[in-house]
């Protein structure tokens, strides 16, 4: 020794220190999101409105018509007379028949009904855009190395594990939105109305007239014509 406590012949051995160095692993980062696409589907919705159809129909009604003529009745009287001219000759009564013939009348006429009619609007949705990374995570041990019958130095081995971290990224959007509204279509317009209207229907009707003279009285009978209406109905 020399000095203070200065060994100059120091004792030297051999001394087994571990050293932890980076060592890198190569793995595979993958990611993912998903993206939220608009699909339209064609969707039939009634946009209906009121129209006006004309309709013909046949309206009847119950009337009494008359139809008049004259009827022929004879009868018989008893006369005293002796000695009698007659003189006959004909003539026209006038008849009249009471007939219906339809007239029409317009009237202002009010009437509804039930349309359906689309009714769209944008409404504000919320969607989730979904985003996934792939990773791997590394679980490194010490195991004992299989060299020199296991009294070699430990060897640091890493495991590999599957990750996958997914998160929600909420966003707004507009979507249209359809529903069917049903409301009451009116309209005024004009309709004809039909009646019935009595009317006279007039003619002559020819018919025999007597005339007779007399100057001596003996009892006799004879015909004696007298003209009756006739109702036809």
């Amino acid at each position: 020794r020399g000095g203070y406590g200065v060994n100059k012949d120091p004792y030297c051995h051999k001394v087994e220190k571990v050293v932890f160095e980076n060592q890198c692993e190569p793995y595979t980062e993958k990611t993912c999101w998903t993206q939220n696409e608009e699909y339209c589907v064609t969707k039939e919705f009634k946009n209906c409105t009121g129209v006006i159809e004309t309709n013909v129909e046949r309206v009847c009604f119950n009337v009494n018509e008359l139809v008049c003529n004259l009827v022929e009745a004879i009868h018989y009287e008893t006369l005293e007379e002796t000695y009698q001219v007659q003189r006959c000759f004909t003539g026209k009564d006038r008849v009249c028949d009471t007939t219906y013939k339809i007239d029409t009348t317009t009237k202002d006429d009010y009437q509804c009904c039930n349309v359906e009619t689309p009714n769209c609007y944008m409404e504000e949705q919320v969607i989730n855009d979904v985003t996934c990374t792939n990773t791997v995570e590394f679980n490194c041990q010490r195991e004992k190395s299989t060299k020199n019958d296991g009294y070699g130095q430990k060897e640091v081995v890493c495991t590999r594990t599957p990750k996958q971290d997914c998160y929600n990224i909420p966003r707004k959007i507009q979507v249209e939105v359809c529903k069917t509204d049903v409301h009451r279509y009116c309209e005024k317009f004009s309709n004809v109305f039909p009646f019935p209207v009595e009317e006279q229907n007039c003619h002559f009707v020819t018919q025999r007239r007597s005339v007779s003279c007399s100057r001596r009285t003996r009892p006799n009978e004879r015909p004696r014509s007298t003209a009756t209406p006739r109702t036809v109905r």
